[in-house]
C-alpha cells in the first residue's frame, strides 16, 4: 500500500451494529490489505484513534507488523507522499475539492467505489461529478455493468443540462473503470464432515434439499420474497424443501411479515431463520445447504455479494437476471438467472416517484419499496430453475464446481487487490504523463464551504487590518484575561482560542502605547513555519561533504506577490522599545515562564528580520548580489527560510565551491528545493544542466516556478512534489548532482534507497542534532562503502564580504 492512502472510518470498514452491503465490502477490503502484508498503509482520518483502530484492525487480521501513517484530514496536502486516496464510497468530489483548496490538481489522484446509487445523497454526489474539480488520473470504481450505466445516466444529464444553460464544452471527468467487489474464498470452503454435522445442528434429515437465502430479510430494501415462495412451493409437491434464510430482520413486524407471507405461500417448505450477522451461523448455513438463491428486485442492490459467495462455497445459484448478478453468474453454467421485467424509462408513474420522493412524501424506504413492487420476477422460470436442481444431484454438483472456480479465478480477493493494485498505478502514469496537458485551475475553495469571514464579510463593523492598533485594558491582568478561557461559554473553544503563552507574551508587549497592526500581520513569531537548513554536502568519490545547523533557528516566510517588492514596514522606533520594555518586565518577575522570554524575543526577533528584508529589497531590488549566483533575478518571498541572506548571496555559502564546479554535471536533482535558490540559480550559472527539483508544499513548487520563469530558464526545470526512493535510485546517473534537504525526513528517503543505486553520482546532504533527523552517524553509516565523506561545518560570516 506503498501507493495508496486509506480513507479510514472505521463504521465502513466493520461489521458491528447495523451491517449493510458496504460494510461487508469495506471489512473484505481490510482483509485483502491485511493478506498483503504491506510494510506500510497511509491512513487518512479525523483523529489519531481512528488510525490506531486501523493499525489494531490489521493487526486482528493477521498483518501485526504493518505500519500506519496517519495523515489528518486537515492536512489532505501529505496524500501527495502516497500518491493516492482510496475511499470506500463515491464521495471523491469532495475530496477534490479539498486537494484544489490544499494541494494541486496534479498532487495525487483520488479513487472511490461505488455502493447503492439510489439514494438522494448518492445521486446527489454522482450528479455533481462534472462541475467538481476532477481530473482524468482520478476513478470511481463501479462494480457491475449496471450501476456504471447508472452513473454515466446522471453524468450525462447533468452535462448536458450545462451545455444549454452555459454554453460549456469541455468537462474533466474521471474515469468509471469496472472492477467487482470480492469475496475471500477459503472462508466458504467446506468438507463432507462440515455439511453432516452443519446439517445435523440444524436438524436437516438426509432426504431433505436445503434451499439457502442469505442477508438482510427485507422485502422492501433487498428482495420481494414471494417469487422465492411461489416457486419453491411448486417443488413442494415432489421434493422435501427446506428454505434456509440466514440474515436478519430491520423489525419485529418485517419479521412477522415474513413469516405470515411464508405462512400463506410456500405452507409445505420448512423454514428455518438463523441470525446472519453471527459469522459461525453463516459458515454453517453455507455448509447445510445445497442450493443458493436471490431473486432481488430492488434498485437499491448495484453488485450483489451474495452469490458469489455461495458460488465460493461450491453451491449453484438461482438469481434474479438484474444488476449486478448479470455479470457474476453466468446462467446455465454457474446456475440459472430468472428473467425480470419493469416499467420503461419516461413513464408518467415513473415520474411521479421521482417527484414523491424529491419532495419529501416518500422517504428512501417508501422510494425503494415502491418501486420494487412494479417490477416482475419470471415465477414459472423460477419454478423450472428450482426443478432442475432440485431433482438433479449431479446438475448440482456440475454447476456448483464451476462456479467455485470462477469464484476463485475471477473474484477473489487476491486477485481483485491486484485490479485494484493496476489501477491506481495506471492513475499515477496519467497524472504523470497528463498533468500538464489539463487546463490550469486556481486554487480556491469550493464555494459552497467558504471562509466563514469571506461569506459573512459584510456583517461587522470593520475588520481588523492596516490602521488598526492595540494596546492592553487597564486593569486587564494575565490572570483575568486566562480565567476567561476557562468561561463555561468559551471552554469549548479552547482550540482555536491563543493559548496561555501566546496570552501572556502578548499582553506583556502591549502594556502601554498603542501597537499598530502592521506588527502583528506577518506569521505569528510564537508559531513560525521552521525550516532548518544546514550545509552539508556530499559526493560521490571525488568529494563528498557535510556541515550541521543549530535546530533552534528561527525562520519563517510571508505570502507575498511573486515579483513585487514589498515595500519596509512603517513601524516607528516606538515598536522596538516597548518590545523592550517587555523583555526587561519578563526577565525581571521571577513568576513568568522562560518561554515567555523566549516568545517575547521572537517577536523582536521577527520585527527586526522583516525590517531588514525589507531594507534590502528597497536597497538591492530583488537581485542576487553575490555568491554562484550573482545576478540572479529574485521574487519577493521567500518559502520556510530567511530572505535576506538570498538576496545578499550569502545563503548557505558553505556550498559556493560545489556550485562554482556545475560543468561537471549535466543533471542537477534538489529534493526539498523551496522557492528554488539552488534548483533555479544552478540553471542560471550552468545553462547546460538540466534540474529536476522536488517540494511537498505547493506554494514553493509555485514559487519555484515563478523564479524559473523570471530567468527564463523554465525549459530545463522539471518540478514535482514526493521524491520517492525508487525516484531517487532512477535519477541517481554519472554526471548527476544530488541535493537532499528535507527537513529531518533525509533518514527515511535514504534508508529506503540503496547505497549503491547512488554510487556513480555526487550527493550533498543536510544534516540535524536532533534524534528524529538526519545525523552524521547516520550517514557515516550509509555511505562509508561507496563515498568518500567530507564535512562541512556552518561557519560566520563575515560582515565586511558583505554586498555594498
Amino acid at each position: 500500500m506503498n501507493n495508496a492512502a486509506i480513507y479510514y472510518e472505521p463504521s465502513a470498514f466493520h461489521l458491528r451494529g447495523k451491517v449493510m452491503g458496504r460494510q461487508s465490502a469495506g471489512a473484505a477490503f481490510m482483509q485483502a490489505v491485511a493478506d498483503a502484508r504491506p510494510n506500510r498503509v497511509w491512513c487518512y482520518a479525523s483523529a489519531r484513534v481512528h488510525a490506531q483502530d486501523c493499525a489494531q484492525t490489521l493487526t486482528e487480521l493477521g498483518a501485526p507488523r504493518t505500519g500506519v501513517t496517519w495523515i489528518p484530514f486537515s492536512q489532505p496536502q501529505h496524500l501527495a507522499e502516497p500518491g493516492l486516496l482510496y475511499r470506500p464510497d463515491p464521495g471523491i468530489h469532495a475530496d477534490a475539492w479539498r486537494r484544489l483548496t490544499h494541494a494541486r490538481p496534479d498532487a495525487y489522484s483520488l479513487c472511490g467505489i461505488t455502493h447503492t446509487t439510489a439514494s438522494h445523497a448518492v445521486m446527489d454526489v454522482l450528479a455533481d461529478l462534472p462541475t467538481a474539480p476532477l481530473q482524468g488520473w482520478d476513478a470511481l470504481i463501479c462494480t457491475s455493468r449496471s450501476v456504471r450505466d447508472s452513473v454515466q445516466m446522471l453524468v450525462e444529464n447533468r452535462i448536458e443540462y450545462l451545455r444549454e444553460r452555459t454554453g460549456a464544452t469541455r468537462f474533466a471527468l474521471p474515469q468509471l473503470p469496472l472492477i467487482p467487489l470480492g469475496v475471500h474464498c477459503e472462508r466458504f470452503a467446506s468438507t463432507s464432515d462440515k455439511r453432516q454435522n452443519a446439517r445435523l445442528k440444524l436438524g436437516i434429515e438426509p432426504d431433505e434439499v436445503v434451499v439457502l437465502f442469505t442477508g438482510r430479510l427485507s422485502f422492501h430494501g433487498k428482495a420481494h420474497p414471494l417469487p422465492m415462495y411461489l416457486g419453491l412451493e411448486a417443488n413442494a409437491k415432489t421434493a422435501k424443501i427446506v428454505l434456509l434464510q440466514a440474515g436478519w430482520f430491520a423489525h419485529e413486524s418485517i419479521e412477522k411479515a415474513f413469516q405470515a407471507d411464508a405462512a400463506a405461500l410456500c405452507p409445505s417448505v420448512r423454514c428455518i431463520y438463523v441470525d446472519g450477522r453471527n459469522q459461525d451461523n453463516m459458515k454453517q448455513a453455507y455448509a447445510a445447504s445445497d442450493i443458493f438463491t436471490s431473486l432481488s428486485d430492488n434498485i437499491q442492490e448495484t453488485f450483489g455479494i451474495t452469490p458469489i459467495e455461495a458460488m465460493a462455497a461450491g453451491l449453484p445459484v438461482v438469481v434474479s437476471d438484474w444488476d449486478g448478478y448479470r455479470d457474476t453468474v453466468r446462467d446455465g453454467i454457474d446456475g440459472f438467472r430468472v428473467p425480470t421485467l419493469t416499467l420503461p424509462p419516461g413513464t408518467k408513474l415513473g415520474s411521479d416517484l421521482a417527484d414523491r420522493f424529491d419532495m419529501g412524501i416518500d422517504d428512501y424506504d417508501r422510494y425503494c419499496a415502491y418501486t420494487s413492487q412494479l417490477v416482475s420476477v419470471d415465477v414459472e422460470a423460477a419454478t423450472q430453475a428450482y426443478r432442475r436442481l432440485i431433482v438433479d444431484p449431479g446438475l448440482r454438483a456440475k454447476m456448483g464446481q464451476a462456479g467455485a472456480a470462477r469464484s476463485r479465478e475471477v473474484f477473489s480477493w487476491s486477485v481483485i487487490f491486484r485490479d485494484y493494485q493496476r489501477l491506481w498505478d495506471e492513475l499515477a502514469e496519467r497524472r504523470r504523463a497528463d498533468a500538464r496537458l489539463a487546463p490550469a485551475l486556481t486554487p480556491r475553495r469550493r464555494s459552497e464551504r467558504a471562509d466563514p469571514f469571506a461569506m459573512f464579510a459584510s456583517y461587522p463593523t470593520e475588520h481588523v487590518g492596516p490602521g488598526a492598533s492595540f494596546r492592553r485594558h487597564e486593569g486587564i491582568d494575565l490572570a483575568a484575561a486566562l480565567s476567561r478561557l476557562e468561561l463555561a461559554s468559551t471552554s469549548f473553544a479552547k482550540s482555536i482560542l491563543p493559548a496561555p503563552a501566546l496570552i501572556e507574551a502578548l499582553l506583556t508587549a502591549l502594556e502601554g502605547d498603542w501597537m499598530p497592526f502592521d506588527v502583528w500581520s506577518a506569521p505569528s513569531p510564537m508559531c513560525p513555519r521552521r525550516r532548518s537548513r544546514p550545509l552539508w554536502s556530499g559526493s560521490a568519490r571525488p568529494a563528498f561533504s557535510t556541515s550541521t545547523s543549530n535546530p533552534d533557528r528561527l525562520e519563517s516566510s510571508m505570502s507575498l506577490p511573486l515579483n513585487r517588492p514589498r515595500p519596509m514596514l512603517t513601524a516607528k522606533r516606538e515598536v522596538v522599545a516597548w518590545i523592550g520594555r517587555a523583555l526587561q518586565r519578563l526577565a525581571a518577575s521571577p513568576s513568568v515562564d522562560a518561554n515567555a522570554v523566549l516568545d517575547a524575543s521572537k517577536l523582536g526577533f521577527e520585527f527586526r528580520r522583516q525590517m531588514i528584508d525589507g531594507y534590502l529589497r528597497d536597497h538591492y531590488g530583488l537581485t542576487v548580489q553575490s555568491g554562484p549566483f550573482q545576478g540572479m533575478a529574485y521574487i519577493a518571498e521567500a518559502a520556510g527560510s530567511l530572505y535576506g541572506p538570498k538576496i545578499l548571496g550569502t545563503y548557505e555559502l558553505e556550498l559556493a565551491h560545489i556550485f562554482g564546479q556545475l560543468e561537471r554535471y549535466e543533471t542537477f536533482v534538489d529534493v526539498g528545493c523551496a522557492e528554488g535558490y539552488f534548483a533555479v540559480g544552478a540553471l542560471v550559472a550552468a545553462p547546460h544542466l538540466r534540474t529536476l527539483a522536488f517540494d511537498l508544499d505547493a506554494r514553493a513548487r509555485q514559487l519555484c516556478a515563478a523564479l524559473a520563469e523570471t530567468n527564463e530558464v523554465a525549459g530545463r526545470l522539471q518540478i514535482g512534489d514526493l521524491c520517492r526512493p525508487e525516484d531517487l535510485a532512477r535519477l541517481a546517473s554519472p554526471k548527476t548532482l544530488i541535493m537532499i534537504d528535507v527537513e529531518g525526513a533525509e533518514t527515511s528517503l535514504l534508508g529506503s534507497t540503496p547505497a549503491e543505486a547512488l554510487s556513480d553520482c555526487d550527493v550533498v546532504v543536510e544534516t540535524h542534532y536532533t534524534s528524529a533527523g538526519c545525523t552524521l552517524e547516520f550517514l557515516h553509516a550509509y555511505f562509508s562503502a561507496t563515498h568518500d565523506l567530507t564535512i562541512i561545518e556552518q561557519t560566520a560570516r563575515d560582515p565586511s564580504a558583505f554586498p555594498r
